[in-house]
């Protein structure tokens, strides 16, 4: 509902009487609060008190405005929760608190705005403006307060590994994972990037997940990581940065209930990656038809019989599929591949004309240079598994 399409006149003064005055509605909230919970709230309201108000205030000017709630709100909020974490608060007693609050507001608003003949209509707009509001703010309640008590007792550190794996891998869009991201302050509304490092060098995978746990954007409510069966896999909200000898594959943007898909890729593209000794950060898209050369063994050999076997073996054989490969990459370009590969643009001239007739077809042909992109990619694979033998 846009608040702002409300009659401004009658809404104002209804706002006036019921929201802006946090102070006093916070009262309200602590008094209904020891009627009914009378034992657990022995804590001095001065100490709590003004961080409900500044809650009061930031649904105030939601319910107001009409803006859209922010970070800084949703900050404000996690705090309030993690506030009644600390004081021992009961997380169903702070609910219920809200719960009362709210009920008391909304009855006063339909009792004055009755009083001032204020059309029924509005009357119901308000408090459903209102109540959507309030249950943005108690859904970060919930989150900060959760969090406050998983680091309280030390349970982020010992479980956030067997979350990531279910997370990812086994149960990605069950309502028991979107519980415990909660319970970690992820947000269910916000989108990841997934992520799976496999690595070249001698730096182990324990450090490069201690590396990246101190970045920010990979601890919560930003993201996660862990060393998982073997490789480290996790999620987070900025760019993975790149270490020299690993290849990281990363999954498209997805929720919490979907990180499960957006980890396959995300796997996928590490794994094509290495198999083709890429170092780096890497998306599937940004691989292109790797992925697919990687996994299509099929169509991958019988390129590999029609574009590379005709040439035989041995240092001449490999020269001429040296010199096609760059003259691919260069857009066909007979002086860059020549400076590349430090020879004389009349050797590279003959190693494509020798080429071409040997396969009986043009490199000019865009399908039949795709198709010999595809062999010779193929080619790499069936080297690496020779040097493993």
């Amino acid at each position: 509902m846009d608040r702002r399409a409300l009659p401004t006149e009658a809404v104002s003064e209804i706002l006036r009487k019921f929201l802006f005055d946090p102070d006093k509605l916070a009262s309200i909230f602590h008094a209904k609060l020891m009627e009914e919970f009378p034992d657990s709230y022995e804590v001095s309201p001065e100490i709590w008190m003004p961080v409900l108000a500044d809650a009061i205030i930031r649904i105030n000017s939601v319910v107001s405005t009409g803006r859209e709630f922010n970070e800084s709100d949703y900050s404000s909020f996690e705090s309030y929760g993690a506030a009644r974490a600390q004081l021992g608060i009961p997380l169903d007693v702070m609910l219920r608190g809200w719960q009362i609050g709210v009920g008391k507001t909304v009855d006063g608003i339909v009792e004055f705005g009755r009083t001032k003949m204020v059309d029924g209509n509005i009357l119901v707009d308000i408090t459903r403006f209102i109540l959507g509001a309030t249950e943005v703010a108690i859904r970060y309640f919930v989150i900060g307060y959760k969090a406050s008590r998983l680091i309280a007792n030390g349970g982020m550190k010992s479980t956030l590994s067997t979350f990531l794996k279910n997370a990812l891998i086994n149960s990605p869009d069950s309502d028991e994972i979107k519980l415990e991201a909660i319970e970690y302050g992820f947000r269910l509304d916000r989108e990841y990037h997934t992520f799976s490092v496999t690595t070249f060098t001698e730096m182990s995978l324990r450090e490069i997940e201690r590396s990246l746990m101190d970045l920010p954007g990979f601890t919560a409510p930003d993201g996660a990581v862990a060393l998982i069966e073997g490789s480290i896999a996790g999620f987070c909200t900025t760019d993975v940065i790149e270490y020299p000898g690993v290849t990281i594959g990363i999954g498209p943007l997805a929720s919490i209930g979907a990180l499960g898909n957006s980890m396959r890729s995300a796997s996928r593209a590490a794994t094509t990656a290495r198999m083709f000794k890429m170092t780096g950060c890497y998306s599937l898209l940004d691989l292109g038809l790797l992925p697919a050369v990687s996994t299509d063994l099929q169509v991958g050999d019988l390129l590999y019989e029609r574009f590379v076997l005709p040439l035989g073996r041995g240092e001449v054989a490999r020269a001429i599929l040296k010199t096609v490969d760059e003259y691919l990459e260069t857009g066909q370009n007979v002086e860059a591949t020549a400076t590349k590969l430090h020879v004389h643009q009349n050797t590279v001239r003959y190693r494509i004309a020798r080429y071409e007739k040997i396969i009986g077809g043009s490199l000019k042909n865009s399908n039949l240079s795709r198709n010999i992109w595809w062999a010779l990619r193929r080619l790499e694979l069936v080297e690496d598994s020779r040097s493993d033998e």
